[in-house]
């Protein structure tokens, strides 16, 4: 393996480390905001359910733009690797 190969490895060991992560923390965040909530307003456990449903989604949100950034790809871009504004997808 060279030297090449193996920074390439490291890096993808990153990115996978970086998303998993990155779910825990933010459904972890989302359980003690709505903890926090539902102690101050007494509405346990519904607000504990709702913020880690929030976390979870955030989580996802942030592993497909992790993902999207991965691949290089932006639905703006055309083949020149510029943005066409007021376009949304490629072939429009």
């Amino acid at each position: 393996m060279n030297k090449n190969n193996t920074r390439s490895l490291f890096r993808q060991l990153a990115f996978a480390s970086q998303v998993g992560i990155n779910l825990v923390v933010s459904t972890l965040v989302g359980v003690l905001i709505g903890k926090g909530l539902d102690s101050f307003f007494g509405t346990a456990p519904y607000l504990i359910i709702v913020f880690s449903i929030f976390g979870v989604i955030a989580g996802f949100i942030d592993l497909f733009r992790n993902v999207k950034k991965l691949l290089g790809t932006n639905e703006n871009e055309n083949d020149n690797g510029q943005t066409d504004k007021g376009q949304t997808g490629k072939w429009q």
